[in-house]
């Protein structure tokens, strides 16, 4: 909803909005919503989205594996991705791990069996102050903010049709199909 009335409010103010990154604001908010649909399409039940979702859980299992290693070839117990502090590498596997727990422990505790030094560096970072800046946003924070922002009040009309989201243009919607036949490839 917002995003459509972004994309509408910058096409009409076209001209004096400046360009991010060389793209029009336009562009931008047309991108994120390719970005939507696609993700949307992609988790459907869709003929060519079986291929997608397939490479998704084979680039899953592979940074387990790849994680896994890395941990094993540190030695000992305690030890983060590439030795006893916490790197960029860890910066991006610990928010990883993160939303698998928070999707889907069962997922979570499966590949625990299955990778045991995965579990005890989870347990470790955990311990951490910087995990906190990660796993201190979780489904109760999330809850708080949509309750005191009323979110569900927002979202309501839409869901039941009351209200609907503007209409974008023809030419707005070529784009959007252009952006996402290039995610495709």
């Amino acid at each position: 909803v917002t995003l459509h009335k972004n994309v509408l409010l910058a096409a009409s103010q076209a001209r004096s909005l400046p360009p991010i990154d060389g793209r029009s604001v336009e562009d931008v908010y047309l991108k994120k919503i390719a970005g939507l649909r696609f993700f949307q399409h992609m988790s459907s039940s869709a003929p060519d989205a079986a291929d997608y979702q397939k490479q998704n859980r084979g680039a899953f299992e592979a940074i387990w594996e790849r994680a896994n290693e890395l941990l094993t070839a540190q030695g000992v117990a305690d030890a983060f991705l590439f030795g006893s502090e916490l790197t960029t590498a860890d910066a991006f596997f610990v928010p990883f791990l993160y939303r698998v727990e928070f999707i889907s422990k069962a997922i979570l505790k499966e590949h625990f069996g299955t990778y045991p030094r995965i579990r005890s560096y989870w347990e470790q970072v955990q311990l951490t102050d910087e995990a906190k800046s990660v796993t201190g946003f979780g489904k109760p924070y999330i809850a708080k903010m949509m309750l005191s922002s009323c979110l569900p009040c927002k979202m309501c009309p839409y869901f039941v049709g009351c209200r609907k989201c503007a209409p974008l243009t023809d030419e707005m919607e070529q784009k959007i199909s252009t952006f996402m036949e290039e995610k495709k490839q």
